[in-house]
C-alpha cells in the first residue's frame, strides 16, 4: 500500500469545506443537530471511537486503495469522519509507515476553515502549517491552500497545492475515468466531514 498516497487522499478528506447539514443514514449515523457558534473541539478519543473510526477507515481503504469503483458506489453514504477520527487516523498510519510522509498532524475545524499543523518528511521538509479549501473544477478535486507557513515563516502556498493536485489527479483517476460518476460534494458541520459523491 502506498503511504504516501493514503496520506494525500486523507488530506483531500480534510479539504472539502462547504458548510451544510450531515445526516448519514448507516451503523455510525449520527443524528442532525444545530449548528453551534463556537464548536467545542475534542481531541480525546476512546478505545470505543476507535474502534468505530478504524472500521470506517477500512471501508475507505477497500473502496479508494484497492480503486474498486463498485465498492464505491455501494459504499457513497458511508464515508464520513469526525475531526477527531481522521487526527487519529493520520498519526496512527503515519506511525505504523516506515517512511511516513508526516508525523505530529493536527487538524482544527470551525465548520467554515479547516486548518492543518504537521511536520512534513514528504514534499516539503519541516514543519508545515496551513489552512484549505477544496475547489470542484470539472468534477475534479482541488485543494486550495492558504496562509502556508514553514517554520512559521510565510511561503508562496501554490506551490505545495501544485504537488497535492498531482497526486489527487492520479489517486482518484480510477473515480474520474468512470462514466457514471458525475462529480462530488463534502458536507462539514459540527466536526463531521462527510463526503458525497455522485453516480447515474
Amino acid at each position: 500500500m502506498n503511504v504516501f498516497k493514503k496520506a494525500i487522499l486523507t488530506m483531500a478528506i480534510l479539504a472539502f469545506s462547504a458548510p451544510s447539514l450531515v445526516s448519514a443514514a448507516w451503523i455510525w449515523s449520527k443524528p442532525a443537530v444545530t449548528p453551534s457558534i463556537q464548536p467545542t473541539i475534542s481531541t480525546e478519543i476512546n478505545q470505543a471511537e476507535k474502534d468505530i473510526a478504524d472500521t470506517k477507515y477500512k471501508l475507505w481503504e477497500e473502496s479508494f486503495e484497492k480503486k474498486n469503483i463498485e465498492s464505491v458506489i455501494k459504499n457513497k453514504d458511508n464515508f464520513w469522519f469526525t475531526t477527531k477520527e481522521l487526527n487519529y487516523l493520520f498519526n496512527k498510519e503515519g506511525a505504523k509507515a516506515k517512511k511516513p510522509l508526516l508525523s505530529n498532524f493536527v487538524l482544527t475545524n470551525d465548520g467554515a476553515q479547516l486548518k492543518v499543523s504537521a511536520n512534513f518528511k514528504k514534499i516539503i521538509s519541516g514543519h508545515l502549517s496551513f489552512e484549505t479549501k477544496v475547489e470542484n473544477i470539472d468534477n475534479k478535486i482541488r485543494l486550495k491552500l492558504s496562509k502556508t507557513k514553514v517554520f512559521g515563516i510565510s511561503v508562496p502556498a501554490y506551490l505545495l497545492s501544485g504537488q497535492f493536485n498531482k497526486e489527487l489527479d492520479e489517486y482518484f483517476s480510477f473515480l474520474y475515468k468512470d462514466k457514471r460518476y458525475q462529480g462530488f460534494e463534502l458536507l462539514n458541520q459540527n466536526n463531521i466531514l462527510k463526503l458525497n459523491l455522485k453516480f447515474n
